[in-house]
């Protein structure tokens, strides 16, 4: 390999480190902020706390962050 194409890789894998760290950090803060609303429903009673778990999964569920790591499609 020569240099332009070593420096080439190198730029194109740190492109897909920080793509793959904005993912991780998104998911990250989805994950933190379900568990804050999971145990904050904890004094509710069932019947409505089940509905609220509901919400809150179809919420992160249609999440951009969330979407757009669990909905892409891997290159062949």
């Amino acid at each position: 390999m020569i240099t332009a194409q070593i420096e080439g890789e190198n730029t194109q894998m740190t492109n897909d480190l920080y793509r793959l760290l904005k993912k991780y950090t998104g998911l990250r803060n989805l994950i933190r902020d379900l568990k804050i609303e999971y145990v904050d429903s904890k004094v509710y009673p069932i019947v409505p706390r089940y509905t609220m778990l509901k919400d809150m999964i179809k919420s992160i569920m249609r999440h951009p962050d969330y979407m757009e790591v669990c909905h892409e499609v891997d290159p062949v």
